[in-house]
């Protein structure tokens, strides 16, 4: 308060709001909230916070409880405000009667008095008094204050007195109010001893009005809990026949057939009871049903819903899980049962179940094999070798799991270990060809080519047909220089497999080695040819070595290329443009088959406004590493800007046939479309972009300018709001969305906005340099 001349009584009664709520006051300025208040002092005096002593510190409080008080004199009685006059701040409220009361005074007196001088009752004698007096005349209170009043209490199991002094005051106030019967019997039903009560008080309420759903569920539901079977199922159904569609009564009828093991039934009352607002209890047990039924598909998807409501209903949990590991999806189903072993679940017989098929589960073959699958593919041959090693503990004779240890142990440079796992996976299966393959590569890594030669041969004895080892032998023997013998082995391999087309790299390194250069150049092209498509990266490999072959005494090197492209970056950064673009042609020079470098390289020609050249670099990059969008719709771009629109959007659908709903290429080709003027097919573009992503504000911004095009002027500013909306501070939307409103003719609106977006002066100069721009590129630098 800014002082005792201008007092704000009201506004004090407002501010003890937040007190009084947690007390559980209903801050409505009702005869219900006083008697509230005397519930809340008679707990304060209970616990000794109402002594003299503690009330010297809660004086403000007690200021503002008489500031409310107050105010329900005024809002319930008719009163007026009027400051005191020895202490302002101890106002009082009068009538035109000149009758007048302090209800600071009550506040002390019911301090003082306790319970026997109650706010409610004190309250009361005023109302009385006025009567009397006529200031005002004698109309009831409002039952159904009295019920809120007593519903806030009704949520606290420990406080059901009080919710049943409230509503009997509704009841004493309107005897036939059917949900204040509702309510009592609600209470009542709260403990066993009070089943009795609450049944008569259900009937009641429903004498009284027989539409009361919660009524009908109520007492269905008492009747089951007090074994009451017959009576309930008359009375479910009674109640069925009014409201079909009711959520609680199908859950309780559900439950009624389930019980009698009626799934069929069950899942048709328990689909009605999810339909609209289910509980989890109620897909749970719907899962529970359709299990029965056959239906796991369906089961699984109820017992997701009631653990995404109620994360404790860990039956659900524990059925989700044992569904999942059903379907062979086993590592989510450990996962569901260590939801519940986590949460130390008060369920110990449920607990024990999950604590069981954890470990059953985790020791089970097949999951351990896909578990250290996963950690091997990751690069954590650490924690593969773990598992590995625990499924040859659980099965000895697992040859796989011997040779796939072995792996394991050799990228971790164990080699001893790994070569002993080789041997064991070769002993118990001498026609696996890979125990072979893996025990020769672990040692030619160890620089034993001779020693890897044998057991290749080894190998061949018993895997005769092997492509894959003959192709090693080719390597092994070009790694001891043994060319002839290793060109053979490369046929060999060849003949078996055609496809197998690694082992070409091997015979060209043969033919060139004899001096076969032709062959080996042919041979090269084979190579590039199989895997330009499906391995693209291999393929640049194979014409760096064909680029040598052609090129005798010539060679290329890389790793001086990714130097000079660092160092073009480099330059690029300092301010010197031209001296990076020199260093860029001197990478592609050591190294032509980079695809990186030419798409850098076209990047930086394309800054530098080199767009012809550009191209050619974008060209060279997709043409070195096809089907990568990114390459495509970067000649895409170049062609836009040299004015081959068709060119470019053929691009975009290129782009498009690789990623479809790619970004990037639908906005580029509506941006194309509305260049010359297509803006239904510009509008095609973005509808298939929106289809797919709804976030982006450019793609409404250019469908505003699209629609504002075509003159379908309330679309483009639905489209320009929803741009603003998912970017309410770009200014850039607001000047699209005030042309679109000077198009309507709208010019007033247009100018406000377009006088907001220039509060921002930064905007407002980058705006109009971005004017003079444009205006130069139009005229040509003609500024007459």
């Amino acid at each position: 308060m800014s002082g005792q001349d201008n007092i704000d009584f009201r506004a004090a009664a407002e501010e003890s709001g937040q007190i009084l709520r947690l007390a559980g006051v209903i801050m409505n300025f009702s005869p219900p909230s006083l008697l509230a208040i005397d519930i809340w002092f008679d707990t304060l005096l209970g616990r000794g916070l109402a002594t003299p002593e503690k009330r010297k510190n809660h004086q403000y409080l007690e200021w503002e409880v008489g500031c409310y008080l107050g105010e329900v004199l005024c809002q319930r009685l008719g009163g007026q405000w009027r400051p005191g006059e020895k202490d302002r701040l101890l106002g009082h409220v009068v009538w035109p009667s000149g009758f007048a009361t302090c209800p600071f005074a009550y506040i002390t007196k019911r301090l003082d008095n306790g319970s026997a001088s109650s706010l409610y009752a004190q309250f009361e004698q005023c109302r009385q008094l006025l009567v009397q007096r006529k200031d005002i005349s004698d109309a009831p209170d409002d039952p159904i204050e009295w019920l809120k009043q007593g519903e806030v209490y009704g949520h606290d199991f420990n406080r059901i007195k009080e919710a049943l002094r409230f509503t009997q005051k509704a009841l004493q106030i309107d005897p036939k109010l059917a949900v204040g019967w509702l309510r009592f019997a609600q209470y009542y039903s709260r403990s066993k001893e009070g089943y009795a009560i609450a049944l008569e008080y259900y009937g009641k309420a429903l004498l009284l009005d027989n539409s009361l759903e919660e009524a009908w569920a109520g007492r269905c539901c008492l009747l089951l809990a007090s074994g009451a079977k017959d009576k309930a199922r008359t009375c479910v159904k009674d109640a069925l026949a009014k409201f079909p569609e009711n959520t609680e009564l199908n859950e309780i009828f559900g439950d009624m057939l389930l019980e009698q093991e009626d799934y069929k039934g069950a899942s048709v009352a328990y689909t009605k009871a999810v339909g609209k607002a289910g509980t989890a209890k109620a897909w749970e047990s719907l899962g529970l049903c359709r299990q029965a039924l056959g239906d796991v598909a369906g089961a699984i998807d109820a017992w997701d819903r009631a653990l995404q409501q109620d994360g404790s209903r860990y039956r659900a949990a524990f059925e989700l899980a044992a569904a999942k590991e059903q379907l062979g999806a086993k590592q989510e189903a450990v996962q569901l049962y260590q939801y519940i072993v986590d949460r130390n679940i008060p369920e110990p017989l449920l607990l024990a179940r999950a604590v069981a098929k954890i470990k059953e589960i985790e020791n089970d073959p097949a999951l351990l094999r896909e578990k250290a699958g996963r950690l091997a593919s990751s690069n954590d041959p650490k924690g593969a070798v773990e598992l590995y090693e625990k499924l040859v503990a659980i099965n000895p004779k697992d040859a796989d799991a011997w040779r796939e240890a072995g792996v394991g142990h050799a990228m971790m440079q164990e080699f001893d270990r790994a070569l002993s796992c080789f041997d064991k996976a070769i002993k118990l299966d001498p026609k696996d060809y890979r125990g072979y393959d893996h025990k020769a590569v672990t040692l030619g890594r160890m620089g034993r080519f001779p020693a890897g030669l044998d057991v290749i041969e080894q190998g061949l004895f018993s895997c005769l047909n092997s492509a894959q080892l003959w192709s090693r032998q080719s390597f092994f023997l070009g790694k001891t220089g043994r060319w002839k013998q290793s060109l053979q082995s490369a046929k060999k391999a060849l003949e078996i497999d055609p496809e197998e087309s690694q082992v070409l790299i091997f015979k060209a390194e043969a033919e060139k080695q004899l001096g076969m250069t032709a062959e080996a150049i042919a041979t090269l092209d084979s190579f590039i040819s199989i895997r330009r498509d499906n391995n693209p990266q291999s393929a640049i490999e194979g014409m760096r070595r064909r680029w040598e072959l052609q090129n005798p005494g010539k060679s290329l090197d890389p790793q001086r290329a990714m130097q000079l492209q660092d160092y073009a970056f480099q330059l690029w950064d300092a301010g010197q443009p031209d001296k990076a673009l020199q260093a860029f042609k001197e990478a592609t020079q050591n190294d032509p088959f980079s695809f990186e470098i030419w798409n850098n390289y076209g990047s930086y020609l394309s800054g530098a406004g080199q767009v012809q050249e550009a191209l050619s670099c974008f060209e060279k990059a997709a043409e070195l590493f096809p089907g990568i969008p990114t390459f495509i719709q970067n000649k895409a771009r170049m062609l836009f800007r040299l004015g081959r629109y068709e060119e470019a959007l053929a691009c975009h659908d290129e782009a498009l046939k690789k990623e479809p709903g790619n970004r990037d290429s639908l906005l580029e080709k509506s941006h194309i479309f509305t260049t010359l003027n297509r803006f239904e097919d510009a509008l095609a573009a973005l509808n298939s972009l929106e289809a797919v992503d709804q976030r982006d504000p450019k793609l409404f911004s250019r469908k505003g300018w699209c629609l504002c095009s075509m003159k379908r002027y309330d679309e483009a500013l639905s489209a320009y709001d929803k741009a603003i909306s998912l970017s309410p501070n770009d200014r850039n939307l607001w000047m699209d969305k005030s042309v679109c409103l000077s198009d309507m003719g709208r010019t007033e609106e247009s100018l406000e906005l377009q006088a907001k977006a220039f509060e921002d002066p930064e905007f407002a100069e980058k705006y109009y340099q971005e004017g003079l721009r444009m205006f130069d590129f139009l005229t040509g630098g003609d500024k007459s």
